[in-house]
Order: structure tokens, then C-alpha cells, then sequence
């Protein structure tokens, strides 16, 4: 497809957002002030505030025992069924503590450790201090005697809802009343027929077997005792980091969402992905929010596990779980024959296509026999590269173009004979790509996992060496994301009858990340054990905790599309703060090398990466976050025929 878009898109959309995903009954946090504690009422404690909070703020205190006592408490006037929690981390280590309430309780003894935790207690056991919330108490059964905390709460109903700040009085928030949302960009849209919900984001068959648990089968224990049952999976686990899975067939570079439900959980519960024969060791997690686990990942190979996994002790109920190939940047098979009207008044963004860069092979139609060097067994003729008893011998061309973590469209026509050849990518670890044994047509996506010097069709030994002919070799680098160069300046008028490209309805914002390649040392904000040196950000071997972040970049509880490429991976992990999940010890965590490709709601209007355990090394490179303009599934069908204006020449080859 060569149309170019250069500009941005303006979307007019005023109405009434009916989301559900964000919407909780009136509630209201009883006390009074939220975060700061010198309020608060101590007997034999010091704090200190200034420290790093899961906000990204530095208002968490630190509180140090200081005597035999050791309590801070606020004076309320709380009921035995008020539900409280608190935001805590350990100074370093592990210890235990009495949090939210008065240490004679027996519902109240948290494990903390070096990670943030929202820690909550449903109502009291004992009449001791009822009234009066205890942000910690360092009596009874506690080990600790330092701590982190922020955020304290204190509501009326059976479970915690999303934090509320205060600062001197109780705060009430309302979410039953409706939003008005305007969106305004540089595209208008005039929408005179209902279209299909492919249209926008269209996905692929379902990939997970008994992904809703109607027989007892397809799934593996790991450690754990499980059971299924009533269309649910149990898993019951003596210790934690174990669970159940099930492997299932992927596309390398590819893109998948994964949505797991949940109706029961323990703490820390989450779904995780991995491409090794061991589960445990994956490479990207999505916690559960609300009884629900939702992410978007990049196949690092050809075989991945999905691994419902228990980080505690305890049971944990799923009641589904689905994988889908995202199939943004092809073709879906939705058939639009209705009726569609779209004004577009100015350049829109380059996503609205799918562009593809320049041809790389040269001679790829082998009109002329240069170009390539032939091994033994292969010759050019008659428009054609021909193997004749190519065994263990190469038809293969040098290249300056195929670089590290791009993602490019291989093609070529085969006429098969016998024996077998592949298609291979040479520089670093040599990458197969295609393997040749039969006739036809050839399309590969390829992401390359270095700097390629040369690619090659290598003839095997099988059957005494390869024998049949190439043409049409074609490389091209996918350009998603990625600003083109021509412009529309016409009027088109188009009747789509067949298939249509993922993206021509899913626009993106503008790049909200500043010095994502990391080329200076500017604009973010770092701590702990973080640099930036050699276009990078690194990781290296962190003690303490550790971030980097761009503040007041976003708008919360929007959607948003994150890349970034992560190397030099040798320990650790890091993770997404806020970033799918509505706290800050939530959001994806990476522990693994790989380009990745994320898309869900951040629920803050700030970025971070932070380090997620001691001792992680490894690298960031190459950062865009962009808000996603078109964020919902549209549940109405296109039957016609769709009709653009455009002011000027069209230079578009689009169909």
C-alpha cells in the first residue's frame, strides 16, 4: 500500500461515555489526612517524610520504632465493619506487621517486603481501638521496626475501591454520573451506516483448548493440586510461584491479547507468558484487577506457555482464559458492503495505513544474472534462480538494511521439484525464517534479533540436495508506527467489498515520551541505581529502589500503545507502575530481552519503569508511549460502499 499520511488526526466526538470499566458506586475515605502523617497521633515513633511513594511522588514516611511502644494512629470514628487499607513497603528485607488496626486484632498481620503492597483488613476482631485507624503497630507479634508507608484509607462497604487522597477532611467521590468526552484531533468522521467491530480491531481464532474449562483436560500442574469442575479451573498451591498451564502455538513478533477471568484469588494472583519449557520463567505478567487479568504481548517463540500463577499461598478460581493474535497490521476478512461516509479535512496519521519501507533485495525478479552469489548448484536463467542438486550450497545476497529488532515482510515464489532448502538470515545467530518443500507462494513476517549482513536460500542434504527454482524475492521493513512521506490530496471514492487493513480506523496520538531513543541525558527523572549512558537506560544491578520516569505526560485512565526494546538482560525484572493495573505495585513486569509491544489503560499521568527486585541488570532503549484514539469495539455492521473526500490529488494505490 504507498499512501503516505503526514499529519495528526482530530476526532469530534461529544457524548456521553458510557464505560463501565470505571465506574463504582459513591464511596468515601473517612479520614482525614490520607498521606500526611505528621497529623497522625505517635507514642514512642519517628517519622520522616520525603520518600519515594507509589504515585511517583515523594510524600511516603518512613516510621521508626523508637521505645517499647511504637504506634501511629489517627482518632475516628470507625465502625467493626469498615474496610482499611495502606500502602507499605520494608526499608530493605522482609519483616511482619501489624497494619490498619490495633495489633490485639487477629486479621491484621501483613508479610512486607522491599516492593510496594496495598495491604487491606475487612473489618476488626477485637473492640481494642476500634474507632481509630492504626496506620502500624509495632506490638505483638511484628518483627519489623522501620517501615515505608502512604495512602492510608478507610471506607464503609466489604471491600477496598481505588484510593482517595485527603487532606484535613473526609473526601467523597460520585462515579455514577455520566462523562461528556470531546476528542479533538485533525480527522473528522461522519459515520452514516453501523459497522462491524473487526473493523477497529479485528482478532484472530482462539488459541487456548478448553480455555473455558468444560472438560478436565489441556491443562498442566505445576506444584499445585488442581481440580476442574462446573466449568472452573481451582488451583490450590502449598507454597507460592506455582499454578497451572498450557502451551500453545505462536508467531514469533507477533502480537496476542490475553484475558483471563477470575472469580476468586489469592493476593499477588496473576497470568504470566513465557517461551521456555519452564513456566516460571516467563517474560511478561499481568496482574488481576477487579477479577481480571488483560494484557497484550509480543511472541518471543514458536511454543508459549500461559501460566495461571499463585504468588502466595492459597486457592485461586479462573473461570476463562482466551488468547487471540492481534491482527493489526494485516488484513482481517470482515466484508463491508454498506454504506460509509467519511470527511477527512486535513493530513491524518501514518497508522491509518499500513506502510511498508523501500525494497531491500536487489535483482529480487533475477531479470539479470548479478547480483547474487551462487553456490554450487544454483544458476540464473530465464528470470529465475534455479537449484539443481543444490546440496549443503547457497543462492545469497549481502545487506546493509535488516537491523535488530525490526520487523520486516519476507516473500518469494517457489517451483518445487525435491529435496528441501530454508531461508536463513545470517549475523549473529543464524535465523530460519522459511522452510522450502513445496510450491507456491511464501509471505513471512521476521523480526530480526540482530544486525543482518546477508540472507540466504541454502540448499539441505535431504534427497541429495535441493532441486526446483526461486523469484520474486522480496524484503521490505514494516513501518507501523512510523511517520510516511506522501500525502493524499484528492478525492476518492471506494466500494470495499473484500478485506481491509486493521489500522485504517485506528489512529494514534502524537509520541508523549521525550528522549525515548535516549540520546542525551535529558528529561527523565532517575533514582536509585538508573543511568543513561550508550543511548540506553540501564538497570545495573540494583539494591535499592530504582526508577526512571516523565511526569504529567498522560491523561489517567486512557488508553495507550508502549514499545520499548529491552537488553543486556542478565537478572531481575522490572515493571510498568500503573500501567494496566490502578496502583502502583500492579502493571506489567519484564524480565526477559525482546522488543515489546503493549497496549492498556495507565492510570496515571505520569510514565515509570521502576526495578522491581534486587540485583536486576539490563537495558532500555527506544521508548514511545501514544495515546490510542480509537479505543473501543463499535458493535454496529458496514454494508456498503464507503466514500472519502479529499481535497486535491490522490496518490493513493490503496486497492
Amino acid at each position: 500500500m504507498a499512501i503516505t499520511n503526514t499529519g495528526a488526526v482530530e476526532r469530534n466526538i461529544t457524548g456521553v461515555n458510557e464505560s463501565e470499566a470505571f465506574r463504582q458506586d459513591s464511596r468515601t475515605n473517612l479520614l482525614t489526612y490520607s498521606e500526611d502523617f505528621s497529623q497522625w497521633s505517635v507514642n514512642e515513633i519517628t517519622t520522616q517524610t520525603g520518600f519515594l511513594a507509589p504515585d511517583g511522588s515523594n510524600n511516603a514516611y518512613k516510621i521508626t520504632k523508637d521505645g517499647g511502644s511504637g504506634i501511629l494512629y489517627l482518632t475516628s470514628v470507625l465502625t467493626s465493619t469498615a474496610t482499611r487499607t495502606i500502602y507499605a513497603r520494608t526499608v530493605s528485607g522482609t519483616g511482619q506487621l501489624n497494619l490498619t488496626s490495633h495489633n490485639a486484632n487477629t486479621n491484621n498481620l501483613f508479610t512486607l517486603t522491599e516492593n510496594w503492597q496495598r495491604f487491606e483488613v475487612n473489618g476488626t476482631t477485637s473492640a481494642s481501638g476500634q474507632a481509630s485507624f492504626y496506620a502500624l503497630d509495632f506490638r505483638g507479634s511484628s518483627t519489623l521496626s522501620e517501615v515505608i508507608i502512604w495512602g492510608a484509607q478507610a471506607e464503609e462497604g466489604s471491600e477496598a475501591t481505588e484510593y482517595i487522597p485527603t487532606n484535613g477532611a473526609p473526601v467523597t467521590i460520585d462515579n455514577n454520573s455520566t462523562s461528556t468526552v470531546t476528542n479533538t484531533g485533525v480527522v473528522e468522521r461522519e459515520i452514516e451506516a453501523s459497522h462491524d467491530a473487526n473493523f477497529v480491531h479485528p482478532l484472530g481464532d482462539e488459541l487456548v483448548t478448553n480455555g473455558d474449562f468444560a472438560t478436565d483436560s489441556d491443562w498442566t500442574s505445576l506444584n499445585s493440586t488442581i481440580s476442574i469442575e462446573n466449568s472452573e479451573i481451582t488451583v490450590d498451591s502449598l507454597s507460592g510461584g506455582t499454578g497451572a498451564y498450557q502451551n500453545i502455538q505462536t508467531e514469533i513478533g507477533a502480537s496476542y491479547v490475553i484475558e483471563a477471568h477470575s472469580s476468586s484469588h489469592v493476593v499477588g494472583a496473576l497470568v504470566r507468558v513465557s517461551n521456555s519449557a519452564v513456566p516460571t520463567a516467563g517474560f511478561l505478567s499481568g496482574d488481576v484487577v477487579d477479577g481480571v487479568s488483560y494484557f497484550v504481548f509480543t511472541a518471543l517463540g514458536t511454543n508459549t506457555n500461559i501460566y495461571l500463577r499463585n504468588t502466595t499461598l492459597g486457592t485461586s478460581i479462573w473461570q476463562s482464559v482466551s488468547v487471540k493474535e492481534v491482527l493489526v497490521n494485516r488484513e482481517s476478512t470482515v466484508t463491508n458492503t454498506g454504506a460509509v461516509e467519511r470527511e477527512i479535512e486535513a493530513s491524518h496519521d501514518a497508522n491509518f495505513v499500513h506502510p511498508l519501507g523501500d525494497e531491500l533485495v536487489t535483482n529480487g525478479d533475477f531479470a539479470t544474472d548479478s547480483d547474487w552469489v551462487k553456490g554450487t548448484g544454483w544458476s540464473i536463467s530465464n528470470g529465475k534462480a534455479i537449484a539443481t542438486n543444490a546440496s549443503n550450497q547457497s543462492l545469497s545476497q549481502s545487506t546493509s538494511s535488516v537491523l535488530l529488532n525490526k520487523k520486516y515482510i519476507i516473500s518469494f515464489d517457489v517451483e518445487y521439484i525435491s529435496g528441501s532448502a530454508k531461508f536463513q538470515f545470517l549475523g549473529g545467530t543464524t535465523q530460519n525464517v522459511a522452510t522450502i518443500e513445496s510450491s507456491g507462494t511464501q509471505i513471512i513476517e521476521f523480526v530480526s534479533d540482530a544486525d543482518k549482513p546477508s540472507y540466504r536460500v541454502k540448499g539441505l542434504t535431504t534427497d541429495g540436495g535441493f532441486n526446483g527454482s526461486i523469484d520474486n524475492v522480496s524484503i521490505k521493513e514494516v513501518l507501523v508506527n512510523r511517520e510516511s512521506t506522501v500525502t493524499n490530496t484528492g478525492a476518492v471514492e471506494r466500494e470495499v467489498e473484500a478485506s481491509h487493513d486493521a489500522n485504517f480506523v485506528r489512529p494514534l496520538g502524537d509520541e508523549l515520551i521525550s528522549n525515548g531513543g535516549f540520546d542525551t541525558e535529558s528529561d527523565w527523572t532517575l533514582s536509585g541505581e538508573t543511568s543513561i549512558s550508550n543511548g540506553k537506560l540501564s538497570f545495573e544491578n540494583t539494591s535499592s529502589f530504582s526508577d526512571a520516569r516523565q511526569s504529567n505526560i498522560a491523561s489517567s485512565g486512557s488508553i495507550y500503545k508502549l514499545s520499548f526494546i529491552v537488553s543486556d538482560y542478565s537478572g531481575g525484572s522490572i515493571q510498568l507502575p500503573f500501567f494496566g493495573a490502578e496502583d502502583g505495585n500492579g502493571g506489567y513486569v519484564i524480565n526477559s530481552n525482546g522488543s515489546y509491544s503493549l497496549e492498556d489503560t495507565l492510570f496515571s499521568s505520569d510514565f515509570r519503569i521502576k526495578r522491581r527486585v534486587n540485583g536486576t541488570n539490563l537495558k532500555v532503549d527506544n521508548i514511545s508511549l501514544k495515546e490510542v484514539l480509537v479505543n473501543r469495539e463499535s458493535t454496529v455492521t458496514n454494508t456498503g460502499v464507503t466514500i472519502r473526500d479529499i481535497e486535491g490529488i490522490n496518490e493513493s494505490d490503496t486497492f
